[in-house]
């Protein structure tokens, strides 16, 4: 269940950000199937922040996706001060993964509720995907990345599909001014959507609970762009 701090449902046109739910994340077998290919992410070169990643660019086009090799991934210093602008390199997100039925219903899902002017049969569409493994440790919490209100750059969703033995990792929306305005705990098969110019967002560290040795968050971070904007 998502508990979002709220006294009415957000809407994504007025409010800038909605909540979703994709059950069909839930399978048992794609969550296993997600926990081994998130399990061999490592952490970033050139990154500050050391949590395991895997990156995937792509064109969205005429219902099809097409994958590149692309492993880099950069935000402005303004946006995220931590990484101060510097190029980073992660994994590849495995084509396994991505082709797998319930990701590319995912992804369809996600694309069809920002509802674009234009079908993907008219015009194209980057694909930008980061799958991140927030991993606390007994001696230290697993910190996002930057650990402060910040902007992406670009529209965005953040998916759980997998979250065991863990406590913390409460998102957070705030408007430009830095104002808090809405806070919820996802939970697997749920996710957000925000327009990134009306709402900075961040989540809290997250820790291992008394008696836990080993727990982990699994995320799924989607953007679509239209090609040539």
């Amino acid at each position: 269940m998502i508990k979002i701090n709220l006294l009415r449902a957000p809407s994504l046109k007025s409010d800038g950000f909605e909540v979703a739910t994709f059950g069909y994340l839930c399978d048992a077998a794609y969550q296993e199937g997600a926990k081994a290919v998130y399990g061999n992410f490592t952490p970033g070169r050139n990154a500050r922040n050391k949590l395991c990643r895997g990156v995937r660019w792509g064109v969205y086009t005429h219902d099809t996706f097409l994958w590149h090799h692309r492993d880099t991934y950069s935000l402005s210093a303004s946006s995220n001060p931590q990484e101060a602008g510097a190029v980073r390199r992660f994994d590849l997100i495995p084509d396994s993964f991505l082709q797998h039925t319930l990701t590319e219903q995912l992804l369809r899902d996600v694309f069809g509720r920002w509802q674009f002017a234009d079908s993907c049969f008219d015009r194209a569409y980057e694909c930008q995907l980061s799958a991140i493994r927030y991993e606390p440790t007994l001696g230290a919490s697993a910190e996002p990345s930057p650990p402060y209100p910040h902007h992406d750059e670009v529209d965005g969703a953040v998916v759980v599909l997998n979250k065991e033995s863990v406590i913390g990792g409460i998102n957070r929306l705030f408007d430009n001014a830095d104002q808090p305005l809405y806070e919820f705990c996802l939970e697997p098969g749920s996710g957000f959507l925000v327009k990134d110019d009306m709402l900075k967002h961040y989540v809290s560290d997250l820790q291992l609970p008394m008696g836990a040795n080993k727990g982990f968050r699994d995320v799924l971070i989607i953007r679509f762009q239209p090609l040539g904007r």
